[in-house]
């Protein structure tokens, strides 16, 4: 994190021990204190009797413990994720890849397919479409359209409120 320009008072360490009483298959997590030394097994073993008589009503602070595994974990704030405006659209077009047959409500229509990458701001596009993209896809029927803002978000506009069972 330091090589990645956090200052080392802006870095949080925490660490977690998987105990378990030798022997037994499951473990419990619980914290352990930083920078580990020996006094930190030693408490985070205790923290291990505490949850686990909780857990199960009972404990044996004199069975072997095994630890399975030490995880440490960092994070460092980043501050606030800078959002990029895109591009004026030219009102969908650019994205304009096609048109395919489709059924809506059992009615057969012919829906024109956008390529969301390429879609800007302001464009505006009306059903029935497909706006496609690498993970998703959005389907607009006849009577909805969508507009892009300035980030890229897709704001839908449903003009029809209800849709017939099972038609969604």
């Amino acid at each position: 994190m330091l090589d990645e320009g956090h200052g080392a008072e802006d870095v949080l360490l925490s660490a977690v021990a998987d105990y378990r009483y030798r022997g037994q298959s499951y473990e419990i997590s619980v914290p352990i204190s930083l920078p580990i030394r020996d006094a930190s097994f030693k408490e985070s073993a205790k923290q291990f009797h505490k949850v686990y008589e909780a857990r199960y009503g009972h404990c044996n602070r004199e069975y072997p413990l095994e630890i399975v595994n030490l995880q440490i974990a960092g994070a460092a704030s980043i501050g606030r994720a800078g959002v990029e405006e895109i591009a004026i659209g030219a009102g969908g077009e650019q994205a304009f890849a096609g048109t395919r047959e489709i059924v809506f409500q059992g009615v057969r229509q012919t829906a024109r397919i956008y390529q969301r990458e390429k879609l800007g701001a302001g464009d505006k596009i009306y059903g029935p479409a497909i706006i496609s993209e690498y993970d998703s896809t959005t389907i607009l029927w006849s009577e909805d359209n969508v507009s892009i803002d300035k980030y890229g978000n897709l704001i839908l506009v449903l003009e029809k409120t209800t849709r017939e069972e099972g038609s969604q």
